[in-house]
């Protein structure tokens, strides 16, 4: 759990300096399991996650997306004293609120092409 933040920028023009809000409360959790057996020869296991903000009513932040999940799950499987394997898995992830297209439209481009300038320049796990 992270509390909110807030900032101050001093202007040289008008002489003043004004607070604004950088981030707000924000809570994370994470969920791993995995399971061996068979002395390891096949092995499970997943992953959850998720983000709540707690975003301000006012459009301060609307930009940022309010809640975030992911999950996954994996296995692999070895045989013939541990010389074959097979591994794989499944995942997925979902954005709700107005951050990801605001996001977009602040950067004048579609969702999908958002997605593709983050993984073109190695933003994506």
């Amino acid at each position: 759990m992270t509390q909110a933040e807030s900032g101050e920028a001093f202007f040289s023009a008008a002489d003043q300096i004004d607070q604004f809000r950088v981030e707000p409360r924000t809570g994370f959790g994470v969920l791993s399991a995995k399971q061996d057996f068979n002395s390891g020869m096949p092995q499970v296991g997943a992953l959850f996650s998720a983000l709540h903000r707690s975003l301000p009513s006012d459009s301060d932040l609307d930009h940022l997306p309010d809640q975030a999940f992911s999950g996954g799950l994996r296995f692999d499987h070895q045989w013939s004293d541990r010389t074959w394997k097979l591994a794989g898995f499944l995942a997925g992830s979902r954005v709700q609120g107005g951050g990801v297209q605001r996001s977009a439209e602040i950067l004048g481009i579609s969702r999908k092409n958002l997605w593709e300038k983050r993984k073109q320049h190695g933003l994506l796990d």
